[in-house]
């Protein structure tokens, strides 16, 4: 996983922020846009990956490695919880910032 780091945000959009970032692989950016504003009040982006869980119809890997496949949606909460908690702790250095990381991905409705 990279280390975070600072980017003067008076001439960049976080789009055009993330982009620059292209070659940082993985990587997401997340706005909190509410109430049907047009702008965000926060912006978070992110780079790399502590962790990866990929659940297939006949596999889990857990970081490449093959895990026993979790035969249930609780199993597999527990289970994305169990990264979490191996996830390294990374948390913001500016006081007020609400966020402080958790897991970013995708997921099926049939695992919701």
């Amino acid at each position: 996983m990279e280390s975070p780091f600072d980017i003067a945000a008076d001439l960049d959009t976080p789009v055009s922020a993330y982009m620059k970032l292209k070659p940082f692989r993985p990587r997401f950016l997340l706005e909190s846009v509410e109430s049907g504003e047009r702008l965000a009040r926060y912006s978070f982006i992110g780079l790399g990956e502590a962790v990866t869980l990929e659940l297939f119809p006949d596999r889990l890997t857990v970081n490449g490695k093959a895990e026993r496949r979790p035969g249930s949606a609780a199993e597999w909460q527990t289970m994305m919880r169990g990264a979490l908690d191996r996830a390294p702790l990374l948390k913001p250095q500016i006081d007020g910032i609400p966020f402080d990381g958790g897991l970013v991905g995708t997921t099926g409705y049939d695992v919701v």
